[in-house]
């Protein structure tokens, strides 16, 4: 029988939060909602155009990070940072599938058939 009834709560997501280590201190949000992505979109522009006070303010949206912690991190890695994000939040499956489709490649030993 099919279920008929789909349950979420306003505390936490179905999905396992999203997690950055910084300096082995782990910093992650329990739910994104829309409310935070219009904060992260009103950032965009300047994140895009290379200001990465905006990224950085993204990423304490997101995920918590202080950005007084960001201003010690290469710019690069925060960077990297918001690309690991934006995968995980736009393609939370992306990373099941593929491994799914390794196993169906390959099989359950990783031998490929």
């Amino acid at each position: 029988m099919e279920k008929q009834r789909f349950e979420v709560r306003t505390t936490k997501s179905l999905y396992p939060p999203i997690e950055i280590v910084v300096n082995e201190k782990v910093y992650f949000k329990e739910v994104i909602t829309p409310q935070v992505l219009d904060q992260v979109d009103k950032l965009e522009g300047a994140a895009n155009e290379g200001d990465v006070k905006s990224t950085m303010a993204q990423l304490n949206l997101l995920c918590g990070v202080p950005v007084k912690v960001l201003m010690n991190v290469d710019v690069r890695d925060i960077q990297e940072m918001m690309r690991f994000i934006s995968t995980k939040l736009f393609n939370p499956k992306k990373e099941e599938v593929t491994a799914e489709e390794k196993k169906s490649e390959t099989g359950e030993d990783g031998v490929q058939s």
